[in-house]
């Protein structure tokens, strides 16, 4: 009974494939093999009409040569724009075009009479030019719709098919076959035929992951089904080049093609003003081609306008060198990274509030904001905790800033679940199991046949959902183009007059990191003649225009670049240990004892201060030593004498007398508020900005604080308001904090 109803079934699919065929044969065949000579057949009457309506006048018969030919060229060009990436159809749709133009003005001035062998001769070749490419167009679709009823015949004995409808089955001549599938069966439900794509796939030996089911959301029973007869994405596709050079941002930017032949269009700004931008979760595992991917895309952003692109990529210049000179911010260095991602939590307050004061709720073009795309490569490592990275995400897209987080495997180890659902965008390459897809992909692209559990043997396939482009392709295989890097570092070069300066709201956020940042302005590792000239850059401090008054005590250290820090100091107290166990302190004058240290942090501090104390109290007394030595050698020398040392340079004490009195009158020192002493604080850390000193450490305020006479703890209060308000963060060595930006200089260009 099963067999019977196989057989039956397999019958029923290749008799509706037949039916499809047979009707194509009348209705889709037969019109465009006569449609080139009807057109030619119209177009002699049409030229006979024009010339005995207006040939033969001298006024108007050039007049209506001028409109013909205008109207001409119209159409020809829109036949050019229609035809799209199809070259052959392209070519034959130009010339056809232009020879009917050409035709019907020749035909206004002269007649038909005198032309029609010229014009009986050319239209009988364009005409079979078009009827060789029908046939053998329909030749390639013969071979896949013979294809597709083997494959679906074979399907029929693996589906029961008595519980299904199976209909409107058709080929697209691309290697693919559609079909709507809908149970009719009492019970029968589409999990049935979800469950058996494996089985499909082998029944038709078809290619894995060949077999998609897409369910339909207005109706249960129903289900679209597509089958990939053959993989036509096995050859790469080159990159076809900068796609809409000089446009905005929200335009589309091309990175693939899908199986089906259709372009890959992604809208990074969403794909119209009602859709917001979206995050953007790139997974897959080493080799399966996200660089390529990564090129491709920030290469298509950085040729339009109004977008700014900074990049984080630990590993070094092989994804992001070849179009370095393009991305406005490249970092490489681990520090570096976390210090900047640091600054952008201050940068998306400052820009969020900007947008808020322009009257926008969102990011748009009409923002006086460049669209800041942040492209991060292993981005959970970068974050002090994945709290930090959650709200990193979460805050970026009010602010205008697109976020691309770029990692082999995105389990709850590496992203937390509340980061993967703020990434509204997917795409997946190859990984090792079906089941890592499902972190990157929704569960029904993951459900509806999307496998791509290739690993590394397909570099450049994927899976993309999301991104403004449309929901039933999520489920389909795409390539992304290969490009060569010499091609993309020729057109971001080309782009740079195109490219849009960042804005200054931004610029100002950044702070210090940014403007010392590192300015590649040449292509890295494409054509270099000589590797040495292509060093990278380092950006000039910032210049910071504010005067500063000079009483505030400086105790900065001129570093060489903005990239060094300041040199340590040559004294180190360390706590060393006794024989009997007792702890005490030792001086390491050149820094090279191998003595242990005290790991604990009070006592550090303990330590330091007390070192300092000390040498301060030492330095008092040798010079009131040196004091009382001069007043007893110089208190007996002659008047005349000491009118002589005066006049080299030397001034000597009063005289004294037995009888004198002394009388020593303290000067009563004014203690500042602490408005005051915050003030001078912040002066200093300005003069170190102002020198490009990017670090310190708290050790190097210690006379400062000595001389306002607060204490460390003071201090730690007034780091944690400067740490909020983005001036400050915390350095890569304990005791240390980084200076984003001067605590007297505004973020906002509207307060400077």
């Amino acid at each position: 009974m099963a067999s019977k109803s196989s057989a039956t079934a397999s019958k029923a699919l290749e008799r509706a494939l037949s039916t499809s065929r047979v009707d194509r044969n009348w209705l889709s065949r037969g019109l465009p093999m006569a449609a080139p000579w009807v057109m030619a057949i119209v177009l002699i009457f049409l030229i006979i009409m024009v010339h005995n309506l207006w040939g033969g006048d001298p006024l108007v018969t050039p007049l209506v040569a001028l409109f013909i030919t205008a109207l001409g060229v119209v159409v020809t060009g829109y036949t050019w724009i229609a035809a799209g990436n199809r070259p052959h159809l392209r070519v034959m749709a130009t010339i056809s075009s232009g020879l009917a133009t050409l035709a019907l003005v020749a035909g206004l001035i002269a007649g038909f009479g005198p032309m029609w062998q010229v014009y009986a001769l050319l239209a009988f070749a364009v005409c079979v030019c078009w009827d060789i490419r029908h046939v053998m167009k329909w030749a390639g679709e013969e071979k896949n719709a013979a294809a597709a009823a083997n494959g679906l015949a074979k399907l029929g004995e693996v589906v029961e098919a008595e519980k299904f409808s199976w209909r409107k089955i058709k080929a697209t001549g691309k290697g693919i076959v559609k079909a709507e599938v809908i149970a009719t069966a009492p019970g029968a439900t589409i999990d049935e035929v979800t469950d058996m794509r494996t089985q499909l796939e082998t029944a038709g030996h078809l290619p894995v992951g060949g077999v998609t089911v897409r369910r339909d959301p207005n109706n249960a029973a129903r289900a679209h089904m597509e089958i990939m007869v053959d993989d036509l994405l096995t050859v790469p596709v080159a990159w076809p080049g900068p796609h809409r050079v000089g446009a905005l941002i929200s335009a589309p930017i091309p990175v693939g093609i899908y199986n089906h032949g259709e372009a890959v269009e992604v809208y990074v700004t969403g794909r119209s003003e009602d859709v917001d931008l979206e995050h953007l979760l790139a997974m897959g595992v080493s080799g399966a081609g996200k660089s390529f991917f990564a090129r491709v895309l920030v290469g298509g952003m950085l040729v339009r306008k109004k977008v700014t692109v900074w990049a984080i990529d630990c590993k070094g210049l092989q994804t992001f060198g070849c179009i370095a000179h393009g991305i406005d911010w490249l970092i490489t260095d681990y520090k570096q990274a976390r210090t900047a991602l640091k600054v952008m939590s201050n940068v998306i307050t400052v820009r969020t509030n900007k947008l808020a004061e322009e009257g926008h709720d969102r990011w748009t073009a009409k923002s006086s904001l460049n669209f800041v795309v942040v492209w991060i490569e292993e981005a959970a490592d970068l974050f002090a905790s994945k709290n930090d990275y959650d709200e990193f995400v979460r805050k970026a897209r009010s602010a205008g800033m697109m976020v691309v987080s770029s990692l082999q495997r995105a389990t709850h180890d590496n992203l937390s679940t509340d980061a993967r659902a703020n990434h509204g965008s997917g795409i997946c390459f190859g990984v090792r199991e079906t089941a890592d897809a499902e972190f990157a992909l929704p569960p029904e692209v993951v459900d509806a046949g999307a496998n791509p559990n290739w690993r590394a043997s397909k570099p450049g396939y994927a899976y993309l959902a999301g991104l403004g482009t449309d929901p039933e392709d999520w489920s389909r295989p795409l390539r992304t183009y290969l490009a060569s890097k010499a091609d993309l570092a020729a057109a971001i070069t080309a782009a740079a007059t195109v490219r849009t300066p960042l804005d200054e709201t931004t610029v100002l956020a950044a702070g210090l990191p940014y403007a010392n940042r590192t300015l590649y302005t040449e292509p890295i590792g494409v054509n270099l003649p000589d590797s040495a000239s292509q060093e990278a850059t380092p950006m000039p401090p910032a210049s910071i225009r504010v005067q500063v008054p000079s009483t505030a005590a400086s105790a900065a250290t001129v570093t060489t670049g903005p990239a060094q820090r300041p040199a340590a100091p040559s004294l180190r107290m360390h706590a060393v240990r006794d024989q009997h166990g007792v702890d005490e302190f030792a001086v390491d004058a050149d820094g090279t004892d191998d003595i242990d240290t005290f790991t604990d942090p009070e006592d550090v501090d303990l330590m330091s201060m007390q070192a300092d104390t000390e040498i301060n109290d030492a330095r008092r007394d040798l010079e009131e030593a040196l004091a009382v030595a001069e007043a007893e050698h110089l208190a007996d020398v002659d008047p005349a004498d000491q009118a002589a040392l005066r006049d080299i340079g030397i001034n000597t004490p009063l005289q004294r007398s037995d009888d004198m009195e002394l009388s020593f009158v303290e000067e009563e020192e004014v203690e500042l508020t602490p408005e005051q002493a915050h003030a001078v604080i912040d002066r200093q850390l300005h003069e170190w900005a102002r020198e490009g000193r990017i670090s310190f450490g708290v050790k190097d305020l210690g006379d400062l604080l000595e001389a306002l006479g607060k204490s460390r703890r003071w201090f730690y209060h007034h780091r944690d308001d400067l740490m909020e308000a983005g001036v400050l963060a915390e350095g890569a060595e304990y005791g240390t904090y980084d200076i984003l930006r001067s605590p007297l200089e505004p973020t906002d260009p509207m307060a400077a």
